[in-house]
């Protein structure tokens, strides 16, 4: 017998997941996925473990499924926002990919990238060159397109 780590009821189960037959979805099953991959992440690493998928689902269900940090995107993983406290109700956010990604790197790195770009001898290459004109019946009508200079 396995105990549904939703619900908390007994069932037997035909796979090795914790979900019971009322609980599961496909969403559900992927989240339980996320969830116990980084709960595994932490214990390897000797951080407190001690979110549900309870808790998890309702932090999710707080953001609607988007980003914490840009509110744009879908979320793609699980945050901890101060790696010690480790995997907890009130250290985790989801996040997107990107936003995880440069949330992890100091300022100074997007200060130097910053330099890098206002440096560059070279100007970026245009896309439409100078003059060009359009002609609106060959692409998408009713789009209403500008010219280079009318960008700047």
């Amino acid at each position: 017998m396995t105990i549904c780590v939703l619900c908390c009821v007994p069932f037997d189960a035909k796979t090795s997941y914790g979900l019971c037959p009322l609980c599961y979805s496909k969403d559900r099953l992927r989240e339980y996925d996320r969830w116990e991959s980084v709960r595994q992440h932490a214990l390897r690493n000797n951080l407190p473990a001690d979110l549900t998928l309870q808790q998890w689902l309702a932090c999710l269900s707080d953001f609607a499924g988007l980003c914490s940090y840009c509110g744009l995107v879908p979320f793609s993983v699980i945050e901890m926002v101060d790696e010690r406290k480790g995997l907890t109700h009130n250290n985790i956010v989801p996040a997107c990919r990107v936003c995880s990604h440069y949330r992890k790197q100091p300022f100074e790195q997007a200060e130097m990238r910053v330099r890098r770009y206002l440096a560059r001898t070279q100007p970026l290459p245009e896309i439409v060159s100078e003059g060009e004109i359009y002609d609106e019946d060959d692409d998408a009508p009713g789009v209403e397109w500008m010219s280079v200079s009318e960008l700047r």
